[in-house]
């Protein structure tokens, strides 16, 4: 469907919509008694009606169709001003929908175009593809799904966890429908195909889900809790149990005692040995440092993990998904245990690719030139820096530096929400994080229009600019 929209304040009324501008052209609206008017009959000569005022019947003017964003000219015709109202009747092409449209009129007194009364009348008009369509500004639950879902497509930035459809958004969807729908003209609007499209991309890039499961070894087993020092039974159920609540890892250097409390000393006998220790603390140290166990995990880096196998796909050709060799680690997994690092905790994958077939594995120089190779293909895509260390942008996916030191990856990409906020606004909360690749996906957003923000979105349809993209395995 069709509606007429406008940058300027104004009111609608009706298929009318009225405008407050010093100048003379009163209003724009559709020629039809309705702003419903779909793009399909664009065939059938649809057309907008401007009403001005001061113009003399008999008269010709010129009026001046332009791009708003890049004031290029999309048509610019002669009309004769022939009848009292002064109407002139301008006709819809089928590539200015979606696009700002500004309508000038001028006046041509066969010696050059000049100014009516010392004026370019001017309005901003714009066209979209359907009725109930979702733009930039738009807010409400299914806006935090479509957010979610969209969180890999981040040129712009990835897409936040919330209600709002923001800038990013708006550059997301724009990057999903060149890059995965194909289409020539992306608009950055959500219609039913863009929905549909979505729903699609989920079933194209599985998840391997199981493979995200804390791979501890001592389920079951009586474990000293590598937190707080006390004795437990290893209860993982490989997505964390919401321990440790409030507490952060403290890490500093004391000097050793013996059991007496006397100090010990290295070889030389005066120099005093010392030991890395690490304890807990409520007090907040930050992310970094937060022993949280997360409760499964964060699904915009699941869905960002599914852009990221898109892009190897479309952006490379010797590289495959191979593996998340770690996913999960709960307080008693060996790698927590020996680090104290709790970004695996539910916002991180490490994720593992074969170059031209052949598994890339092992600390050498060669892997590392393979994973920058490979990383410097995707990253852009992901709105992620490359080599921003331990400190990339807030709130964007994030990949660990690539090298051979510690702290970095050799073989494989670590993916991450480190940088996430907790708080003001929260795009760490609970709600974010799943324990069943179905939780992960949600439920198909064509399904959704029709119960979430009290079914108001149900009524979205589809436009001209069709999906047809290929199944993936088709």
């Amino acid at each position: 469907m069709g509606k007429v929209g406008t940058e300027a304040e104004g009111v609608v009324r009706e298929e009318w919509v009225e405008i407050e501008l010093p100048s003379k052209i009163i209003s724009a609206k559709w020629l039809k008694n309705t702003t419903e008017i779909s793009t399909s009959k664009l065939n059938d000569k649809v057309k907008i009606a401007i009403e001005t005022r001061g113009i003399i019947n008999g008269k010709e003017v010129v009026v001046s169709i332009l791009d708003a964003s890049n004031s290029e000219v999309l048509k610019r015709p002669k009309i004769e001003i022939n009848n009292s109202e002064g109407k002139v009747e301008i006709e819809i092409e089928k590539e200015w929908v979606h696009k700002e449209l500004k309508i000038e009129i001028t006046k041509d007194d066969n010696e050059g175009l000049n100014l009516v009364d010392g004026y370019i009348h001017t309005k901003t008009l714009k066209i979209i593809c359907c009725e109930h369509a979702i733009e930039k500004g738009a807010r409400g639950d299914l806006i935090r799904e479509i957010n979610i879902r969209l969180a890999g497509f981040g040129e712009g930035g990835c897409p936040l966890p919330h209600d709002t459809f923001d800038d990013r958004t708006e550059s997301a969807v724009k990057q999903f429908q060149k890059d995965y729908m194909e289409l020539d003209e992306v608009t950055g609007i959500i219609c039913r195909d863009t929905l549909e499209a979505l729903d699609q991309f989920k079933i194209d890039y599985n998840i391997p889900f199981n493979r995200c499961r804390c791979r501890c070894t001592t389920k079951g087993q009586t474990v000293t809790n590598a937190v707080d020092n006390s004795s437990e039974t290893n209860n993982c159920q490989g997505f964390g149990d919401g321990s440790n609540r409030g507490r952060y890892l403290r890490r500093f250097t004391r000097v050793r005692k013996d059991e007496d409390g006397n100090t010990i000393y290295e070889a030389d006998g005066k120099t005093p040995a010392t030991e890395r220790v690490v304890e807990y603390t409520t007090r907040n140290l930050g992310e970094p440092f937060y022993a949280y166990e997360y409760p499964g995990m964060h699904r915009s880096l699941m869905w960002g993990f599914r852009a990221l196998c898109f892009y190897v796909e479309k952006n490379t050709t010797a590289f495959t998904f191979r593996d998340i060799s770690s996913g999960y680690r709960c307080r008693n997994h060996d790698l927590f245990r020996s680090s104290k690092t709790t970004n695996h905790m539910g916002k991180a994958l490490d994720i593992q690719f074969s170059h031209d077939g052949t598994p890339v594995t092992g600390q050498t120089r060669n892997r590392v030139r393979l994973m920058t190779e490979l990383r410097d293909a995707i990253h852009k895509k992901l709105g992620i820096e490359p080599k921003s260390g331990w400190a990339p942008p807030a709130n964007r996916l994030a990949f660990e530096p690539v090298g051979t030191d510690r702290g970095q990856t050799h073989s494989w990409l670590h993916l991450d929400v480190r940088t996430f906020s907790r708080a003001n606004p929260s795009y760490l909360a609970d709600e974010f994080f799943a324990n069943t690749l179905d939780l992960v996906n949600g439920e198909n957003l064509i399904t959704l229009l029709n119960t979430v923000d009290g079914g108001d979105r149900k009524e979205i349809n589809s436009c001209e600019m069709r999906f047809e993209k290929k199944k993936k395995n088709e």
